[in-house]
């Protein structure tokens, strides 16, 4: 395409008879028939390299080109678009991020409510999964839309709109936060603090162990020391082991209670969209919003 644009720029620049005006108009038509085959051909390529890395089962360099096109101002067919979220959902899914996965489930749907996965290309679990996120999201529409009565005249046709909703998966991430902390925020897809307070965990959790065993094992050689001028030495060595234990433990409940509270203020921002109804008139707006929380 490229050698075309220089071809009718290079010809039409030799013209002499062509007036001002309308050399100005072939200067317009070349930068634009530029840039727009340059775009094109980067999205292209944009979408060819995610289709790559999904067909080879990289599903975390999946999410990443996915994340990167969606933020970025290329423009995407409504065909293309369920084909992203498709690929990002199932990446997603297959990374055990369901909370994602749900988010481009929702995506689709919002394209086309009647758009339906390839079983012969994805696992029947994951259809399943998109299954149960379809029936989620309309049920949710359908009782909105069976309890809602417009007065006449005053409201439009409803549209649906999106707003969040706590689901398994956050009740999951918190039961997982309270046996091992930091178990939940890796849930949650909160990587670097996950493994912050899981490492911090399991090196307190070591620790008390070692410390616990270490200390009744000092206590008895101090209890059983013959010895006077060793008699001191012995509880020293006891009473040292004991407030270390001690402290690992108090480190140990500060860790569980910073993991709890942290989670459920960073839980909210992670809750998949469902939609709730907005029904509207001229310039005013009439929403019915429901939060579902613990």
């Amino acid at each position: 395409m490229f050698p075309l644009a220089s071809f009718v720029c290079n010809h039409f620049r030799g013209v002499s008879v062509l007036s001002q005006k309308n050399k100005h108009l072939l200067a317009v038509f070349c930068t634009f028939f530029f840039f727009s085959t340059t775009s094109f051909s980067q999205d292209s390529l944009f979408l060819q390299q995610l289709r790559q890395a999904y067909e080879s089962f990289d599903f975390s360099r999946v999410t990443l080109l996915s994340e990167q096109i969606l933020s970025s101002s290329i423009p995407l067919s409504a065909n293309e678009a369920i084909e992203l979220y498709t690929m990002s959902g199932v990446a997603h899914y297959s990374l055990a991020q369901e909370i994602d996965a749900r988010k481009c489930f929702v995506e689709i749907l919002k394209l086309n409510k009647d758009y339906a996965l390839d079983p012969v290309s994805i696992s029947p679990k994951i259809i399943t999964f998109f299954e149960k996120v379809r029936r989620d999201f309309f049920q949710i529409a359908d009782t909105f839309l069976s309890n809602e009565e417009p007065k006449k005249d005053t409201l439009a046709k409803p549209t649906l709109v999106f707003i969040r909703r706590g689901t398994d998966s956050v009740t999951s991430s918190f039961l997982r936060s309270l046996l091992l902390p930091g178990w939940g925020h890796l849930y949650m897809n909160e990587q670097s603090k996950g493994y912050i307070l899981t490492s911090a965990t399991v090196v307190n959790v070591a620790a008390i162990v070692y410390f616990i065993f270490d200390t009744n094992e000092k206590e008895q050689q101090y209890l059983n020391e013959g010895n006077p001028q060793r008699i001191s030495k012995s509880y020293d060595k006891f009473n040292t082991s004991y407030k270390i234990r001690n402290a690992f433990i108090g480190s140990y409940l500060a860790l569980w209670l910073y993991s709890q509270f942290d989670l459920v203020n960073i839980s909210e921002r992670h809750f998949p969209e469902y939609p709730q109804l907005s029904a509207s008139q001229d310039f005013s707006t009439v929403k019915i919003t429901v939060r579902f929380s613990f």
